[in-house]
């Protein structure tokens, strides 16, 4: 399941858990009669990790909010090994929302347990893996690529979330409950297994397919000498197994309509997405249907139960912030409840020093004797 809020989603690459500390306070969340704080040496730690990442690293955990429906602000900051501001706001935002989290879950009596963190994070794994990706890599070969801190602290806030959906909603994510849901849902577990040809022209495919129907040539045979789809022709012209639910490209549905299993579809056109113009034509071969088993589903369903309650998930939330009380540190901002953490508001000009006051006017460079008359003297520099 996405995250139903996106200042859920977090950027941190190191693990640290809120505690009483003796470094300064970064902001103090309290919630009924629960209360906490996050200490400046918690958040710079998350902050110090971040700008000592290497792109590698960045780009992956980056990649995985956007899977996940979110995006981190700018990280790099001016100067070297710094971080925007930006980033330090998004950064205490989440730390503060995963605390309202916490709290409201704690406040029904309810705790994550070893099964759910360990159900959260095939759930997370299941949001890495989509049809596309916008880095190449999705499942575990990008969860590989983020540093373990990250991956963790993303699994534990989600696994909170999940477990407090499930409360407010009264979501059965138990074995059995999950169970009555994949027998009462059948077509949502049905896969379609295809194989393709990508040729330039109709009378092209046409007479491949002849070729194929009449015993000359096999579909992969034919796939690996003239498919322009270099990818699937390594293949034989295997694509993949997909979700019927999840197909929607209505050419291909069209193509597949009275397809039974081993069948070879009629050549279909679509716009050519390589060049950009003309179009290419497609022979499609039903490979198989097989049902997804409940062992891999389970994400799914999870998914489905938990998504039908994220609106009151949301309007809960909505509320625990309202009623609140958070106090942010002034050096980080403001705290609102309808936006969360607002970036500090930078003095007036007037009352910043200036640097160039001291500056002889004979050079323009070098400190001076101090006897400028610029406006050095303010008071609130």
């Amino acid at each position: 399941m996405k995250r139903p809020l996106p200042v859920a989603a977090l950027v941190a690459l190191a693990l640290s858990a809120a505690a009483c500390t003796v470094s300064p306070t970064a902001a103090t969340v309290r919630y009924g009669s629960q209360e906490t704080t996050i200490s400046q040496s918690q958040l710079l730690g998350d902050l110090d990790t971040i700008a000592g990442a290497s792109p590698a690293q960045l780009s992956a955990a980056a990649c995985m909010l956007e899977l996940q429906g979110a995006t981190a602000p700018a990280i790099q900051g001016a100067g070297e090994g710094t971080v925007t501001q930006d980033l330090a706001k998004f950064q205490l935002n989440n730390l503060i929302f995963n605390q309202l989290v916490h709290m409201r879950l704690a406040q029904t009596g309810h705790a994550v347990t070893a099964d759910d963190v360990g159900a959260a994070q095939s759930d997370l794994l299941a949001q890495l893996s989509p049809g596309s990706s916008p880095c190449g890599l999705q499942g575990s070969q990008l969860e590989a690529k983020v540093p373990s801190g990250f991956l963790h602290r993303e699994v534990v806030a989600l696994a909170e979330q999940e477990k407090l959906i499930a409360v407010l909603g009264g979501v059965d994510l138990s074995p059995a409950g999950l169970a009555t849901y994949y027998q009462a849902h059948p077509t949502e577990f049905q896969q379609v297994c295809l194989s393709a040809i990508v040729v330039n022209t109709q009378a092209q495919a046409a007479q491949i397919r002849q070729q194929i129907t009449s015993g000359a040539t096999s579909f992969e045979a034919a796939a690996a000498s003239s498919s322009i789809d270099t990818q699937s022709a390594a293949n034989g012209g295997q694509l993949g197994c997909t979700p019927v639910a999840q197909v929607q490209n209505q050419v291909v549905l069209s193509a597949l309509n009275g397809l039974n299993i081993g069948d070879i579809s009629q050549p279909v056109s679509e716009p050519n997405t390589v060049t950009g113009q003309g179009e290419v034509w497609i022979l499609l071969k039903l490979d198989s249907k097989p049902t997804t088993p409940i062992s891999e589903a389970e994400p799914q369903i999870r998914q489905e139960l938990l998504s039908a309650h994220a609106g009151p998930y949301n309007t809960e939330m909505t509320r625990v912030a309202s009623l609140a009380h958070v106090t942010v540190s002034p050096q980080y901002g403001a705290w609102s409840t309808a936006t969360g953490v607002v970036s500090p508001v930078p003095p007036p000009a007037r009352e910043l020093l200036d640097p160039f006051a001291d500056i002889p006017p004979s050079t323009g460079s070098g400190i001076g004797t101090g006897t400028g008359t610029g406006s050095g003297a303010a008071t609130g520099g």
